[in-house]
C-alpha cells in the first residue's frame, strides 16, 4: 500500500498545465483570502489567526454561493408569472 493509500488519499492524474482551470481555482483561492482577511479585519485578529478564520470563512462563501442561486430562481419565477 502506498503512502496516500494508507491516510485514505486518492490520487488523480491531470494535465499538467490547464490555463481555464488554473484561473477557477485561483479566482477561489482569492476570494476566500478575502474573506478570510476581511473576518479578521472586523474582529481585530492577527493574520497569523487566519486558519481559526478559514472554517467560519468557507461557510460563508458556500452561504452566499446558494443564496445567488436561490435569488436568481426567486426572479425568474416572478418574471415568468408576470408573463
Amino acid at each position: 500500500m502506498t503512502f496516500l493509500g494508507q491516510w485514505g488519499v486518492r490520487k488523480s492524474r491531470t494535465s499538467p498545465y490547464n490555463p481555464r482551470c488554473n484561473g477557477q481555482c485561483e479566482q477561489y483561492n482569492g476570494i476566500l483570502w478575502r474573506t478570510v482577511e476581511c473576518i479578521l479585519t472586523d474582529r481585530n485578529l492577527p493574520m497569523s489567526a487566519w486558519n481559526k478564520i478559514l472554517p467560519e470563512a468557507l461557510a460563508s462563501i458556500r452561504t452566499l454561493h446558494w443564496l445567488k442561486i436561490l435569488l436568481l430562481m426567486l426572479c425568474s419565477f416572478s418574471l415568468s408569472a408576470l408573463n
